[in-house]
């Protein structure tokens, strides 16, 4: 059964009056119908009996034994009665309505509450009290939803409970938050952090939560149950934790207490105070939930905006940001009092330190970047210490270095407090001790680990300095160059290596010559040959990391020979490497060995670069003629095709392997495997796919097709851009329109596509000679269409939402279009877009400030005569006026 299937009550539409004596007299004749046939006469007695005690519980005279009872008895019998009816006829009609009466006593609200967590613990029970309500489903599938009634007085009730003022004790409260912690866990088990059913209204209201926590977190009795509430409640809706955070975090009130006499921390914040303990004792759950709380808070606040004092009303927000920065100050001198004087290395304090350093934004604040530094020399002292220690340490820094890359494509970097500290006496003296131990047969994993991912993020740590330099190199050499070495410290020493030259490449701001890979590069060529796997994989992987700036130190330095050795080297490792895993990654390696080797630009040997390319392209040709074509040497071809174009060497191709391309890319564009296909494309690619992603109706597809789509389609375009730049010189006559067609497709089209597509698509008509193909294109009035699409991106509001890539490209191919295109052209595209004074004062103002010449000036205005559009006179004065034309005297003639 569907969790949906409980959600139909008897009667979805009837609502309970809010009288009990009507209320018992139009339930008390239908009840029997409501009762369940069962075969154990005892089972169907108990259920008998919780029915009457209902109808007990809804008669004007009840009395709070008879609730009692009702619950008691539901508690056993309600897994035997159906899902709705114990929805509807129990819950709704008589515990809700019970559990918000202020006249009960505390034994009814307490078996109540009970009752409830009974039933959110039965999957079933749970759904039918708290899932939205299912009014229709459309034929592609999508659920109308509207909110549960019985959820809604549930939440209502409990918070209600929750701030009563009678004499309700600790109980009655801690069971009350337990239910709703449980009501707050299956609401985000089936919502997650959405709003039940689209409502505006959130479960609980954040100053009904705030009231409670300010009352109850203090004291010793309710406070573990108030700290799981409170996560629950941040877990359920982050977006609202910015309205508890000062509250809780932050005090209006003076502290009351002394100060702690290590960190300073005045024990001023309800929620800090429950987990800074100055005799280290309270290690409990209540001080690991306290910190979860935190951590969720400080992740989901807006601290950015909050710490920054660049906004216009500055006197007014620099009290505001002070406090944020106390509090700020306040979080990390607690962590950092339980690290140091209590050595604390749970994991919750764990998470709470990783927080800090990679939420808090450090540049606002001095005070609060000092503080961090100090907590980030508190990890680095554990680095050499008790595996529990050295582990915490170790997990700490490798979160605070950064380096990695999110679901969204960015690169993560490393926190400021970190790269402070690096940066400082202390932590070049911690990474030259590092090296140095690194050459010892017994070195940790972890500390070559640590190196690469400090240097991934961090490159001028060696980049900068000469003596860390020269450090990095002679261990990297002692290791490589040792004939005793194991393979997992090859292994290991090759990718803290690659650490510095991914940083290298991701941090080009940070490089200067006090690095060179010229030492160490033999000891690298010589891993090639190693008989272990792995090693050659770490090997090759480093290769692919090399700059052009490296190939060029390498033949400066009189190893050009060596150069083509190293590609004949990573060639025979493709050709003759066991398992697809490994011949994968070779190929990758060498594609992007020809992205940095071949488009270099200084004086470098270019019989030097034939020959390279006379060993990659035959051992593409070759991998890609047997049954089954590796994917990466399509990734390779594509990576080779695109080098040669951007250096200028595409001419030096021979004319059969040109060919010989075509028909490898042929091939795998039908080859039974989509990643061959989508390399396929990658590397020359169809205009199909550029098509059906312009036509098709994406609201059929799944996510996986819309985002294979996306790629294929991203392939198509770029293949394009390269096939119609200058250096292919390919012949605009024997292209179908149909290409340019879609193209244009893509640009009319660009809100609706993927950013990606509609960028490479436009920078593909950026590479198009209008001036040598329009008349073919003006018969299908494309570049008009072109230029229509541009207006309309460019100058509507939609322009604001643009990619900032995309708006990049738009402008340049306006620009171009304009230069080349004709002022027929621009009077349709005029048209098309309805354009009135404003959009043309727009295009004025843009002409103006690209400081485009009178012909294009001149090309507008004649176009915007053409058009016949109604513009007002001002207008045309302007354009005439940049065009150099007297535009009085041209009314004087015409009159």
């Amino acid at each position: 059964m569907s969790r949906w299937d409980a959600l139909k009550p008897d009667n979805t539409k009837e609502r309970r009056n809010n009288s009990r004596s009507k209320q018992y007299n139009q339930r008390n004749n239908g009840v029997e119908r409501h009762r369940v046939k069962s075969s154990d006469e005892a089972s169907s007695t108990l259920v008998d009996d919780c029915f009457n005690l209902r109808k007990q519980c809804l008669a004007p005279s009840r009395d709070d034994k008879t609730v009692i009872s009702l619950s008691k008895a539901l508690n056993n019998v309600f897994d035997q009665i159906p899902v709705s009816q114990v929805a509807n006829l129990f819950v709704e009609e008589a515990i809700l309505n019970e559990l918000s009466s202020p006249d009960a006593s505390q034994e009814v609200h307490l078996g109540l509450l009970q009752t409830i967590q009974k039933l959110l613990l039965s999957p079933s029970h749970a759904s039918a009290i708290m899932s939205p309500i299912v009014e229709d489903v459309s034929a592609k599938g999508k659920e109308q939803l509207q909110v549960n009634p019985i959820r809604i007085q549930l939440f209502q009730a409990l918070q209600q409970r929750l701030l009563s003022e009678n004499n309700d004790s600790f109980l009655v409260k801690n069971s009350a938050s337990e239910t709703l912690t449980m009501a707050l866990k299956f609401a985000y088990k089936i919502e997650q952090t959405r709003k039940h059913a689209g409502a505006s209204n959130l479960d609980v209201e954040p100053s009904n939560l705030q009231i409670y926590l300010t009352k109850w977190l203090p004291k010793l009795e309710t406070k573990l149950i108030a700290l799981q509430l409170l996560r629950a409640f941040l877990t359920r809706h982050p977006y609202a934790a910015p309205s508890l955070a000062m509250s809780l975090l932050a005090s209006t009130c003076h502290a009351t207490n002394a100060c702690c006499r290590y960190c300073g921390y005045a024990r001023n914040s309800i929620l800090l105070d429950c987990f800074h303990d100055d005799q280290a004792t309270d290690r409990n759950a209540s001080a690991a939930c306290a910190m979860e709380c935190t951590v969720l808070l400080l992740r989901n606040i807006p601290l950015d905006l909050w710490m920054s004092t660049s906004s216009s009303s500055y006197r007014s927000t620099l009290n505001f940001h002070s406090r944020v920065a106390s509090v700020l100050e306040n979080v990390i001198s607690v962590t950092k009092c339980r690290l140091h004087l209590h050595g604390d290395i749970t994991d919750s304090t764990k998470t709470l330190t990783i927080c800090i350093l990679a939420v808090i934004p450090f540049q606002h604040a001095s005070s609060v970047l000092n503080l961090a530094v100090e907590l980030v020399e508190v990890l680095t002292r554990w680095i050499d210490g008790s595996n529990a220690r050295q582990t915490f340490a170790f997990d700490g820094l490798v979160s605070a270095a950064g380096g990695s890359i999110t679901p969204q494509g960015e690169l993560v970097p490393m926190s400021q407090a970190l790269r402070t500290w690096l940066d400082t006496h202390k932590g070049k003296k911690l990474l030259v001790q590092l090296l140095s131990g690194l050459k010892r047969p017994d070195a940790p994993a972890k500390h070559f680990r640590l190196v690469g991912v400090f240097l991934r993020s961090h490159p001028a740590l060696v980049t900068s300095e000469l003596a860390n330099a020269s450090a990095f190199t002679d261990c990297v050499q002692h290791i490589l160059f040792n004939a005793n070495a194991k393979s997992a410290s090859l292994v290991l020493c090759m990718e803290m290596l690659q650490g510095l030259l991914r940083g290298r490449h991701d941090y080009p701001g940070e490089l200067n010559d006090c690095f060179d890979v010229v030492p160490f590069e033999p000891c690298v060529f010589k891993m090639i040959c190693n008989a272990d796997d792995s090693v050659i994989q770490a090997a090759c992987d480093t290769y692919s990391y090399f700059l052009p700036s490296d190939w060029e130190r390498l033949h400066k330095n009189g190893h050009a020979k060596h150069c083509i050795e190293i590609f004949q080297r990573i060639v025979d490792v493709c050709e003759c490497r066991r398992g697809h895993k490994g011949k994968s990654n070779a190929w990758k390696c060498l594609g992007d060995m020809c992205t940095n080797f071949f488009p270099i630009q200084a004086e470098f040997d270019l019989d030097a670069r034939k020959t390279a390319l006379d060993i990659v392209a035959p051992s593409i040709c070759r991998a890609a003629s047997g049954a089954e074509i590796e994917p990466m040497v399509l990734f390779a071809l594509g990576n080779l095709v695109t080098a040669l174009k951007d250096s200028s060497l595409s001419n030096v191709i021979d004319a059969s392997m040109l060919h010989e391309f075509g028909r490898i890319i042929m091939n795998g564009l039908i080859d039974h495997d989509d990643k061959v296909v989508s390399n396929s494309i990658r590397a020359i690619g169809r205009i199909d796919a550029a098509v059906a992603m312009s036509t098709a109706d994406r609201s059929s597809l799944t996510w996986k097709q819309r985002s294979a789509t996306n790629k294929l389609a991203w392939g198509a375009a770029n293949a394009l851009k390269v096939m119609f730049s200058a250096s292919f010189q390919v012949d605009s006559a024997i292209i179908d329109p149909v290409i340019f067609d879609a193209l244009v497709s893509c640009v009319e089209q660009s809100s609706l596509l993927n950013d990606k597509v509609a960028c490479c698509a436009t920078s593909a008509l950026r590479n198009v000679n209008f001036a040598v193909v329009s008349p073919n294109l003006t018969k299908k009035d494309l570049v008009a269409r072109c230029l229509a699409a541009c207006i309309a991106s460019l100058f509507t509001n939609y322009s604001e939402k643009l990619n900032h890539k995309l708006h990049e490209e738009l402008e340049l191919l306006l620009e171009q279009l304009i230069y080349n295109g004709s002022s027929s052209d621009l009077s349709i595209a005029f048209v098309s877009q309805s354009c009135d004074s404003s959009h043309l004062k727009t295009i004025y103002e843009w002409m103006q400030l690209k400081g485009m010449p009178e012909q294009c000036f001149r090309k507008v205005l004649s176009a915007i005569r053409q058009s016949e559009l109604v513009f007002d006179v001002e207008i045309e004065q302007q354009f005439a006026r940049h065009a150099s034309i007297d535009f009085s005297r041209e009314l004087d003639e015409e009159i």
